[in-house]
C-alpha cells in the first residue's frame, strides 16, 4: 500500500528483466512496468490520444495485444519524457498515426525482419547461438518472428516511434522503427537516444 492508499502486487519474473506493478485499488486492474508505481507517489494523466498513462521515468501504460501467434501479450506503450514533462503534441500525432496504420505495420514487419536477418546473417550466425538454427535456406517470415520478443511500442519526444524487441543476437535489443518512409530494423540505440 502506498501513501495514497493504492495497493496491489509487485511482480518479478524469472524469464524477463521487467518487473511489473499490478494495481488492484482502481476500478479496473491496471498493469504497469516497473516497481515505482506502488513504492512512490505516482503521477497519472488521462491523455487525449494515449488515454490513461502513468509516469515512471517515462509515460507508460500496458495493453494486451495479439502479435504474431502470441495471444494476449502484455506490451508497454511508452512516451518518452523527462520528469515534470507531459506527453507532447508530436507524440500524440505519432500515436494516432501508428494506430491508424497498425494493420499495415503488422503485415510489413515480417518482410522487414526477414530482409534484415538475411542481410545480417553472417554476423548473427558468427556471434550467437540461436537455439533453432535458422539459416538462409530455411528461414521464413513466421520463423524469424519467433526469434523476437516484442516489449514496448516506444514514442520519442520528436514523434519517432517503433517497436523495441528483445532478440538472441543483439544484447541491447532491436528497434523496428515505423515512423519513417519505410520500416527500418536496427539496434534500439537508434530509436532511444
Amino acid at each position: 500500500i502506498d501513501r495514497n492508499g493504492n495497493y496491489g502486487w509487485l511482480v518479478e519474473f524469472i524469464w524477463n528483466d521487467y518487473p511489473i506493478s499490478v494495481i488492484l485499488s482502481e476500478e479496473q486492474i491496471k498493469i504497469y512496468e516497473g516497481w515505482n508505481i506502488l513504492k512512490e507517489n505516482y503521477t497519472k494523466a488521462d491523455d487525449a490520444a494515449f488515454g490513461e498513462m502513468v509516469y515512471d521515468n517515462s509515460w507508460q501504460k500496458s495493453v494486451k495485444m495479439d502479435l504474431y501467434g502470441v495471444k494476449g501479450k502484455w506490451i508497454n506503450v511508452v512516451a518518452s519524457a523527462d520528469p515534470g514533462e507531459s506527453i507532447n503534441e508530436a507524440q500524440r500525432k505519432a500515436y494516432l498515426a501508428c494506430l491508424e496504420k497498425e494493420e499495415d505495420y503488422l503485415d510489413e514487419i515480417p518482410h522487414a525482419m526477414i530482409t534484415y536477418y538475411l542481410e545480417n546473417y553472417e554476423d548473427i550466425e558468427e556471434w550467437n547461438d540461436i537455439p533453432v538454427k535458422y539459416n538462409k535456406q530455411n528461414i521464413t517470415m513466421d520463423s524469424v518472428m519467433e526469434l523476437l520478443n516484442f516489449k514496448q511500442l516506444y514514442f520519442d519526444e520528436e514523434g519517432r516511434y517503433g517497436w523495441l524487441c528483445d532478440c538472441l543476437w543483439e544484447s541491447s535489443g532491436l528497434a523496428i522503427i515505423l515512423s519513417g518512409d519505410e520500416i527500418e530494423v536496427t539496434v534500439q540505440d537508434e530509436l532511444i537516444v
